[in-house]
């Protein structure tokens, strides 16, 4: 990776952050379970307004997660032994791509049901041969 060293400022504006964080809460499945019955009395367009927030958040835990991997495949590659010419190696071959997928999920969530958001809709077409 490039430099990585953090300058004084940048530390503070991350341990403001990590504060800020601290009262964030996290949503557990059975609040989301409870949210998602909430959205399916609403009309349209705010259900489909809901579902896409809903997996707009899926898509946002699944991309912090990615990060989290390479952070984690960064502070402990020296450990691994792996030089840091092989890791900086790594992530430019890796992170175009990482980056690239992320940005077009985010880009294209469109969701109309709980369907599209659980991609069961295939195999409910496949069994019941309804739409």
């Amino acid at each position: 990776m490039q430099d990585t060293t953090i300058t004084e400022r940048d530390q503070r504006v991350i341990q403001h952050l990590q504060d800020s964080w601290k009262s964030l809460k996290e949503i557990s499945p059975e609040a989301l379970g409870d949210v998602s019955q909430f959205v399916t009395g609403l009309p349209n367009p705010y259900r489909e307004a809901a579902l896409n927030t809903i997996a707009q958040h899926v898509v946002s835990v699944m991309s912090l997660h990615m990060l989290s991997l390479m952070t984690t495949f960064q502070n402990t590659a020296e450990q691994d032994e792996i030089s840091p010419e092989d890791c900086e190696e790594i992530f430019e071959q890796v992170l175009p791509d990482t980056f690239r997928i992320l940005n077009k999920l985010n880009k294209h969530i469109s969701v109309e049901s709980f369907e599209d958001l659980s991609g069961i809709k295939p195999y409910y077409r496949k069994f019941t041969n309804v739409e």
